[in-house]
């Protein structure tokens, strides 16, 4: 019985060093990633500098903000200011993991 207990919490201690590092590499990264390589990218929320980056490092040309409109939340004023000093088009389109996408939404 005690080897049993002690192999769990090993098992569990290394899972949890496992989730420990994936959260790391999120946060280092921005939890940016490629949809399709040189074409498409998707993030996290992303900050000045971050979208400074991401437009000197991919040259992207165009922002697709999922959570909508949000004028005057710090974040979204960041974001919009940011995009028009890039030349970086900008786009709303509010979404909610509650409901579906109509189809002119679509």
């Amino acid at each position: 019985m005690k080897r049993r207990a002690k192999r769990v919490r090993l098992t569990l201690s290394a899972a949890l060093r496992a989730m420990i590092g994936w959260l790391g590499f999120l946060l280092a990264t921005g939890n940016t990633h490629p949809v399709i390589t040189a074409e498409l990218y998707r993030s996290a929320q992303p900050d000045a500098a971050m979208l400074m980056r991401m437009h000197r490092d991919h040259g992207i040309a165009g922002i697709i903000n999922l959570r909508g409109e949000n004028a005057g939340s710090p974040w979204y004023d960041e974001e919009i200011a940011t995009a028009a000093d890039l030349n970086i088009a900008h786009y709303d389109l509010g979404m909610s993991a509650a409901r579906e996408l109509t189809a002119d939404e679509a």
